[in-house]
């Protein structure tokens, strides 16, 4: 009678260099990924977004099979030794989702180390998903049998659909995935499962209903995606950005410094205020004349040039960084967890933008006003209208909806086409590359 031992061993050491190239190979010939960014990785780590995971990419898995001889005395008969990988997909627009276990064989040994007869050997995952969740059957792309001769080294992957339902009675819920597998032989001694562990902390899979404009979704929400501007068409407002990010001591966005903006929703979650009242703080209206007006249009640079071509009623516009919709902005108050705050714009870098030739952008420092000192917390400009409020219009369709952002999510903000840019003198000059 054979057992599978309550040992198993996940070290990816153990696979030689020769094993792990071999398994890498064997892994990207697969078909049926859920994704196609999971082939060229490294081996023993695991790799998450937003709404993807490759775990376990390639950790050898052991399991121990011994006898019982008729004296009592148990002695072991086999090794077997496979490769494993776990891909995740989660629907941003749907509480179902699905996961998929690669299992790739390594050898089959007997207890002496040599090829072994003991099998067939069947392997039964049990991937769950709690606490209210349903987990369907496994279906699997090949039988989980191998006869531990050697002359069967197929691989297999099994794909299980999950639907969390806690979102019956809540707005927002978590949702833990469970990985167990049992190794069997014929005769076996049943009731023994190896345990895989569990997708938290580091795969933190949240569900919610409260994303507007949008289906209730599932996304990995201790990952901090990155929303990056287009800089073809908005280049002051993407200036701007980087500027401030770059050379303020408290870096708003910036993945380097790890300073995350905080998303603040529309409704102020649960600060208590909206981010329409920070804009209020950075980007007051101003009488003028016994009438009220935008900041930008009463004191803005006279020299921000303006965009009638793409917008006939086009006007000076404030543009503020750390966005207005973050709990990073200058407006917001300490009390409603502000963390850079200020009583008025007047305390940010000022600046204008302005074309020289079509195609051709200046950012300026306003020297109407004193000169920044660098220790700033935020950023006011003066820019056109079209810009400013075209910059941002994609936001919450391609960035905060997709990754349904909630209150006081993390993000990064990145400038790629200001990477060769110096940020570290006086006088920042820069040309950013397209």
């Amino acid at each position: 009678m054979f057992r599978s031992s309550p040992c198993v061993q996940q070290k990816p050491g153990e696979l030689t260099k020769s094993q792990q190239s071999a398994v890498k190979q064997r892994l990207r010939a697969s078909d049926g990924d859920l994704f196609d960014w999971c082939d060229n990785l490294n081996t023993g780590k695991d790799y998450i977004k937003r709404t993807e995971a490759c775990l376990k990419r390639a950790t050898p898995l052991h399991a121990y099979f011994y006898s019982k001889l008729p004296n009592g005395e148990i002695i072991q008969v086999g090794d077997a030794m496979f490769a494993s990988e776990i891909q995740l997909k989660l629907d941003p627009q749907s509480t179902t989702f699905q996961q998929r276990w690669w299992m790739v064989p390594v050898y089959f040994k007997d207890f002496e180390g040599k090829q072994s007869e003991w099998g067939p050997l069947t392997l039964k995952p049990e991937f769950t998903c709690t606490p209210q969740c349903t987990t369907s059957a496994p279906t699997w792309s090949a039988p989980p049998t191998w006869s531990t001769t050697g002359v069967d080294m197929h691989n297999t992957y099994a794909t299980f659909t999950h639907t969390a339902t806690g979102l019956d009675t809540s707005d927002v819920y978590s949702v833990q995935l469970v990985w167990k597998w049992d190794a069997t032989t014929p005769g076996d001694i049943t009731g023994w499962d190896g345990d895989l562990g569990t997708s938290v902390p580091d795969l933190n899979i949240r569900c919610d209903k409260t994303v507007a404009n949008t289906q209730p979704g599932c996304v990995v929400s201790a990952y901090k995606p990155t929303w990056v501007m287009n800089f073809k068409k908005f280049a002051p407002a993407v200036a701007h950005a980087w500027l401030v990010q770059s050379k303020l001591p408290n870096h708003p966005g910036s993945q380097a410094a790890n300073r995350p903006l905080l998303f603040l929703p529309a409704d102020g979650g649960s600060s208590g205020q909206k981010p329409t009242k920070n804009r209020d703080v950075i980007c007051p209206k101003v009488k003028v004349d016994g009438q009220s007006k935008g900041w930008a249009v009463a004191k803005g640079n006279p020299d921000t040039t303006l965009l009638p071509d793409f917008a006939a009623n086009d006007t000076r516009s404030c543009d503020e960084f750390a966005y207005a919709s973050t709990y990073n902005s200058g407006g917001m108050p300490t009390a409603n967890g502000g963390l850079n705050p200020v009583t008025s714009g007047d305390a940010c870098v000022q600046t204008y933008a302005t074309r020289v030739t079509q195609g051709e952008w200046h950012f300026y420092d306003d020297t109407r006003e004193a000169a920044p000192t660098w220790k700033e917390v935020c950023g006011r400009s003066s820019m056109s209208n079209w810009i400013n409020t075209q910059s941002m219009q994609p936001f919450p369709s391609t960035f905060s909806q997709p990754n349904r952002l909630l209150d006081k999510d993390p993000y990064w903000m990145a400038f790629p086409e200001f990477a060769g840019c110096d940020a570290s003198k006086a006088t920042v000059t820069c040309t950013p590359k397209p």
